[in-house]
């Protein structure tokens, strides 16, 4: 009769404890929510299931926020954006140093009629990206394996 009384509490419990872990979205504002969304999508790549990854708008440390390997970096079709892949961040954190090393890119999501992407930028590019190297990007893109899943481990 206890062990009937223990499982029927514990049957009880289930529905309390999912339910208190439920978030109110209503209560948080646009900035919240926004917030909420890129840290899912970090958390998302962390995780061993996920195929592609959306990386906000920032600056990211390779080996440290973004696992160092060799990705493809899109743009989802009508967007657009523009990224740095530099040794070195200023002061503010959120551009190059003065003097840095590395190289930029502007990738386009609009096609002209023809087809062709639009300014002649690509939709896409492969990269390797190395430990202590930074990705700067002033909208969000897309991070996908180059060639099989690389290891999400960082050192």
């Amino acid at each position: 009769m206890r062990k009937f009384f223990s499982l029927f509490f514990v049957l009880l419990m289930i529905p309390a404890i999912s339910f208190s872990s439920s978030i109110d979205f209503t209560e948080l504002s646009f900035s919240e929510l926004v917030e909420l969304k890129d840290r899912l999508n970090l958390e998302i790549w962390s995780r061993e299931e996920w195929q592609e990854v959306e990386v906000p708008p920032g600056t990211w440390e390779i080996g440290k926020d973004i696992p160092a390997g060799h990705w493809t970096i899109s743009v989802s079709l009508n967007n657009m954006s523009y990224f740095v892949y530099c040794d070195s961040v200023d002061f503010d954190g959120h551009s190059p140093a003065p003097g840095w090393k590395g190289w930029d890119c502007a990738l386009t999501g609009y096609k002209n009629k023809d087809g062709s992407w639009s300014n002649n930028w690509p939709n896409s590019i492969d990269i390797d990206m190395l430990d202590g190297m930074y990705f700067i990007n002033d909208r969000s893109v897309i991070f996908t394996p180059y060639s099989g899943k690389p290891s999400l481990t960082f050192k």
